[in-house]
């Protein structure tokens, strides 16, 4: 390791950082850190020039058996020739004698590694052109009594609340590459929800960051936002707390302009699509069970009492109906199902019962 380079607990934190695998807070300081030397903020950059070149080592590892197997086609063999006198080439324009120059300036990368990411390289091209990855899909669920943080691999976070399930499909590394390419290609990060998550978004425009649920599609325009979509709910809820968030209608025309939500801004998008906007302090109710607190502004008692029996398992439900419809306010620590069932009734003047695992809530 010569003076220039930076020792192997750095490159593993880039790596990190390059791959998406930090966590915002560690992701905003490393940036703060490679910021603070040109020669860390160089590392960085070749690291993400080669991570961008290969997309996904693992996966074009797992592609070269069906890259070997079109060797023999002749049209493999005309790009192998092409890719080789490409390669030997003198540079012939200023970009690629600036390129070139970008990574002789850079790090000098371990021979290994080096061969390694030229093999990965070789066949994420071919897989290009023969279009074998498929996009990478993953389910995550929280059960009822359980709140689950997940980390995707773009960096994106996800808080789930209890009773919720989160199928995730990535876009492969042909699809992210072809894209910059310039082929037509969906490179989109797509969630489909059914429950309640905060997302914490990377944001990357040339991979769009939508969650669909109920009859909604909800793009990140650099933010972190709240959506709200229970299959007994009639309508989905999205809020945001930083940044912006474009939403429409599922059923709206193709084409048809995103309704921009920013800072502060809830929506509401109801099973025929209209989309209604509020403003006001109660948004930061929706995220303080991310905080570890249970927070409601106004909300329906009824809608209270089903929100407890997610958070800790058991049925609370209110008596009667004209007491489940008045409105609730309540800001309580997650303890217990007794605490926060004790504070909902003492808010609503009314009396708390126990009969085996059910909770009710009724009049006096």
């Amino acid at each position: 390791m010569t003076a220039d380079q930076p020792p192997p607990a750095d490159w593993a934190r880039i790596a990190r950082h390059v791959a998406g695998d930090d966590s915002p807070t560690d992701a905003r300081a490393t940036d703060a850190w490679m910021h603070e030397d040109p020669r860390r903020a160089a590392a960085v950059s070749s690291a993400r020039r080669i991570w961008e070149l290969t997309g996904d080592l693992a996966a074009a590892a797992r592609a070269q058996h069906e890259v070997r197997a079109a060797q023999s086609d002749a049209g493999w063999r005309r790009m192998r020739s092409r890719m080789a006198a490409s390669a030997s080439a003198p540079a012939t324009d200023g970009a690629e004698v600036t390129r070139r120059a970008a990574f002789a300036a850079g790090p000098r990368w371990p021979r290994a590694m080096a061969r390694a990411t030229a093999l990965a390289a070789a066949a994420l091209v071919a897989v290009v052109g023969l279009n074998l990855l498929p996009d990478r899909h993953r389910t995550y669920t929280a059960p009822v009594g359980e709140r689950v943080t997940v980390f995707l691999p773009d960096g994106t976070r996800a808080d789930l609340h209890p009773g919720t399930r989160m199928d995730v499909a990535l876009p492969s590394p042909v699809a992210a590459m072809r894209r910059r390419l310039g082929f037509a290609a969906d490179a989109s990060r797509r969630v489909r929800l059914s429950g309640e998550a905060v997302f914490t978004v990377r944001h990357d425009a040339s991979r769009p960051f939508r969650v669909t649920a109920g009859g909604m599609v909800a793009e990140d325009l650099g933010t972190v936002f709240s959506v709200r979509a229970y299959p007994e709910d009639p309508r989905v809820r999205i809020v945001v707390a930083e940044g912006e968030v474009g939403v429409r209608s599922t059923t709206a025309p193709s084409g048809a302009e995103a309704v921009r939500l920013i800072s502060g801004q809830i929506a509401e998008v109801s099973r025929s699509g209209e989309i209604a906007l509020r403003s006001g302090q109660e948004a930061e109710a929706w995220f303080g069970w991310t905080r570890d607190r249970l927070v409601f502004r106004r909300e329906r008692a009824r809608d209270v009492a089903v929100a407890l029996s997610r958070w800790f398992g058991r049925p609370v439900f209110v008596a009667d109906t004209a007491l489940a419809d008045r409105r609730v306010t309540l800001d309580q620590p997650i303890t217990s199902v007794e605490a926060a069932a004790s504070a909902m009734a003492a808010a609503l003047g009314a009396s708390l019962t126990e009969r085996g695992d059910t909770i009710r809530i009724a009049r006096r």
